[in-house]
């Protein structure tokens, strides 16, 4: 069966083959669950030091970036800064990086482990993915999402 949409967290949920089109070719094509492995995750920290955290962590072999107001859409985690991990040991063990933390003394205020959506992975595939959401979590813009969509579908039609 063909379904051809818009509405990409629904084609999340129901195909177990994703193929990606963009002005009439075919771009890329995945199983449903290989493409678990092309969206791009990361651990979300938030401390009340994040100088002292990245520190602790950087002594344990992890690599911490800054979290940015472009990995943040809804701009709430960002304003208040915040730690990002997209090492596997991280994602796979976040209670892990919790006890390397309190251990370090710079204890962690919330872990928050965030995944690219459909949408976001579509976008970033063509190379239209607007600056403010380059890397997201589960709070995706689903209006301007939806609108960029649905403008990009019409101009393929």
């Amino acid at each position: 069966m063909f379904l051809s949409s818009h509405l990409l967290a629904e084609v999340a949920r129901l195909a177990t083959r994703i193929g990606i089109l963009h002005h009439g070719r075919l771009i890329g094509e995945h199983d449903a669950a290989q493409l678990e492995g092309h969206r791009r995750r990361h651990l979300r920290l938030t401390t009340r030091d994040d100088d002292a955290a990245a520190a602790v962590l950087r002594a344990h072999g992890y690599h911490p970036e800054p979290a940015t107001p472009a990995d943040d859409p809804g701009g709430s985690s960002a304003a208040e800064g915040g730690l990002l991990l997209s090492e596997e040991r991280a994602l796979a063990r976040p209670d892990q990086v919790a006890t390397v933390l309190v251990h370090g003394g710079a204890p962690p205020c919330g872990l928050h482990l965030e995944e690219e959506d459909l949408e976001t992975y579509f976008l970033r595939t063509i190379g239209q993915l607007p600056p403010t959401l380059q890397i997201q979590g589960e709070r995706p813009r689903q209006a301007g999402l939806a609108g960029q969509l649905a403008e990009e579908g019409s101009r393929d039609a």
